[in-house]
């Protein structure tokens, strides 16, 4: 075999692993996220393909996956409606959305759901309201303010930039194990819906969670819990749902479920806290329920939720202690003259 051969072999070897790094490189391109922009020409239906265009005022056929950027621009039809279920990226109104804007989640018939999932094939999904964007921007909901009837769902983590002058209105609930959300800019968002994502929820914007709405906390061993942190606003008026541990806790674990120190929170009148075992009950700012033996107590003052009596179980379930016992956060005696 001659020098020649040998030597052009070699380049080959050399040139292979480049030529397929930029093959890689061509697919990373051609996967990249492609951008629909609303138009409503023809009415207020996603799936109406003459509503949307390229970025260049092109025709296109919106694809709705991890990959789909929605810009909400202009004002044309703006009583929109989600009529399948669609995949989001990332949802931006843009600043030219200059009025009142509702993102129903209903198909055509008007009695089955269609749900908004945000999914991102890199990074985190983003919902973005422009600072020049007017106007309430409602998603779950038409402009009449009727709820619809799916909801929005998160794949990935999403993150929430709200600086537009109107409100960012979450009307139906938002699902997602163990998925995070994040708000920041000067616009205040506002939840109504009953959601049921058990990420951590970083406000350092401001968040409203409405009257009857409610976030979803799993409590687990000691110190493990979601949160809701950050360095913004909080006006808490709906509800806590806590998932308790189903394994018995030790006396004086305990859960920091608001960052307190972090957040400017206010809880409400209408404020109030739920369990998977039942409801607390509140004095002065105090909520506790006893289960099982296991005495729990939430201070809105601190945002932590602790374990204060542990009952041995041959003393609870003998009945000496009744049916199960309740205490008053105002009333620390009882607890002090439980010799057990």
């Amino acid at each position: 075999m001659n020098s020649n051969f040998l030597s052009r072999m070699a380049s080959l070897n050399k040139a292979a692993p480049l030529l397929v790094s930029g093959l890689v490189g061509l697919a990373a391109v051609n996967a990249q996220a492609a951008v629909y922009v609303w138009n409503g020409t023809s009415d207020g239906s996603w799936n109406v393909d003459a509503n949307w265009e390229g970025t260049s005022g092109e025709a296109v056929n919106p694809v709705f996956d991890n990959t789909a950027v929605i810009q909400i621009a202009g004002t044309a039809n703006l009583d929109q409606w989600v009529r399948s279920n669609r995949i989001v990226k990332s949802l931006e109104f843009k600043g030219s959305n200059t009025g009142a804007t509702a993102i129903g989640l209903r198909a055509n018939d008007e009695t089955v759901a269609r749900n908004l999932t945000f999914a991102s094939d890199s990074g985190n999904s983003t919902l973005t309201v422009d600072a020049a964007a007017s106007g309430n921007k409602m998603i779950g909901a038409d402009l009449n303010g009727s709820n619809t009837l799916g909801v929005v769902k998160l794949v990935s983590d999403l993150d929430i930039t709200h600086n537009g002058s109107g409100s960012l209105i979450f009307a139906k609930g938002i699902e997602g194990a163990s998925r995070n959300i994040t708000l920041t800019g000067t616009g205040l968002t506002v939840f109504s819906g009953i959601n049921t994502y058990t990420g951590n929820t970083t406000v350092d914007g401001a968040l409203t969670l409405s009257d009857d709405a409610q976030l979803a906390f799993i409590i687990g061993s000691n110190g493990v819990n979601n949160a809701l942190s950050g360095s913004g606003t909080v006006t808490l008026e709906g509800d806590f749902m806590l998932d308790l541990p189903a394994a018995k806790p030790a006396q004086g674990d305990s859960w920091q479920l608001v960052d307190a120190a972090g957040l400017d929170e206010t809880f409400g009148p209408t404020f109030s806290l739920k369990s998977t075992a039942g409801a607390f009950a509140e004095s002065n700012g105090v909520w506790s329920i006893s289960v099982g033996g296991v005495g729990y107590e939430f201070a809105e003052n601190t945002g932590l939720l602790t374990v204060v009596r542990v009952v041995p179980a041959a003393h609870w379930m003998s009945g000496e202690w009744g049916i199960g016992w309740r205490f008053r956060a105002d009333d620390k005696s009882q607890i002090a003259n439980w010799d057990v």
